[in-house]
């Protein structure tokens, strides 16, 4: 299955989107999903709590994202359409485009941080040290958060590069939006892209998405319960 395919298929699992007309739910997810930038600068907003962001290409219609944090609604309009969540089913909405779309990267793979999208956690590291390293390398990934209700999983884990596994040092908990580029890529196969896309298709198929789009507060102790079991086991 390609990536549309994915996105109609969780966007007709999901019974809370089943009074939204799904072409338009198709064609604005397929808009969020291949446009990486506007996908990323859109979840910047969101954690700003801005009020509006705006897409102005150059070329092609404007797209626009209103967040009401008052009445906790957010819209999104294209021209003639206009999807309007409630925010929690926003979250839940663009969780499914993110799963659907985004790259998932081979184990070995060395990633830039983006670190807009850090937990304050990481803050604990002097700004010298975040500047020295703004790279990990992937050692794990799509892990499943168990004891949630609709599945979360970690997109990936990893550890600082060029360190790798250090004795007392917990691996790092990413997900995908926390990833700027790819710096070098792990070893793929034919296998390997077969793997993948069986990944994604069995998480879609799950409705796991990534721990990313979690309630902050949840997210928040839900990851250092994770941490904490991970750590007993050293």
């Amino acid at each position: 299955m390609n990536n549309t395919e994915l996105l109609e298929l969780a966007i007709s699992q999901e019974a809370e989107l089943l009074d939204y007309n799904s072409e338009e739910l198709n064609k604005i997810g397929s808009f969020l999903g291949n446009s990486h930038y506007f996908f990323k600068e859109m979840c910047k907003a969101y954690l700003r709590k801005d009020v509006i962001y705006e897409n102005k290409p150059m070329i092609g219609a404007k797209v626009t994202v209103t967040f009401n944090w008052e009445e906790k609604q957010v819209s999104i309009q294209e021209l003639e359409i206009l999807l309007q969540f409630e925010l929690s089913l926003f979250l839940r909405f663009i969780a499914i485009v993110e799963s659907c779309f985004s790259e998932v990267y081979p184990l070995g793979t060395v990633v830039e941080l983006d670190l807009d999208f850090m937990p304050e956690s990481f803050q604990v590291l002097t700004p010298q040290q975040v500047n020295d390293l703004p790279m990990v390398l992937i050692t794990g990934r799509k892990l499943s958060l168990k004891d949630t209700k609709t599945g979360y999983v970690i997109d990936y884990l990893a550890q600082f590069w060029p360190f790798g596994e250090t004795p007392g040092v917990a691996p790092l908990f990413l997900s995908s939006l926390m990833i700027r580029r790819s710096i070098s890529k792990g070893f793929v196969t034919p296998q390997e892209e077969a793997t993948i896309q069986e990944l994604k298709e069995s998480l879609v198929r799950q409705k796991k998405v990534s721990f990313a789009f979690m309630n902050l507060e949840k997210k928040q102790a839900l990851l250092q319960e994770t941490q904490q079991k991970e750590g007993s086991h050293d």
